[in-house]
């Protein structure tokens, strides 16, 4: 957010998505998932700690006829009042939040869409 406060004049809309609590709930909670791809297969193990809300997950790329590689993706769940402080701090003024609609439908959503315009 900093970091967009920092390139965003005044008056100009600063958009995002968060992922939720329904997110890490449902998805960083696991099983373990394989996708297919075209040149090969991601395999993500997801990992939710509710107490900490944080998510890890391990991420393998198989592709045919390699060695696979592995990296891991680390994220936070903030809660919304955390985000709303770190908007006011960079000199947003929050204009909306709810569920991104993009997704799903909104009770199900997610993920939270964000509208924020700089000061």
């Amino acid at each position: 957010i900093e970091t967009a406060a920092r390139h965003t004049g005044t008056g100009a809309l600063y958009v995002f998505d968060t992922n939720n609590e329904r997110m890490f709930q449902r998805v960083w909670s696991g099983p373990r998932e394989t996708i297919d791809v075209v040149s090969g297969e991601v395999e993500i193990d997801y990992h939710y700690d509710p107490v900490r809300r944080t998510g890890s997950a391990q991420v393998t790329f198989r592709r045919r006829g390699e060695e696979p590689v592995t990296g891991w993706v680390h994220e936070r769940c903030h809660p919304a009042r955390e985000i709303e402080r770190a908007l006011e701090h960079a000199g947003f003024a929050l204009v909306s939040r709810g569920p991104h609609p993009y997704f799903v439908e909104p009770a199900e959503s997610l993920k939270d869409l964000w509208i924020a315009r700089k000061r």
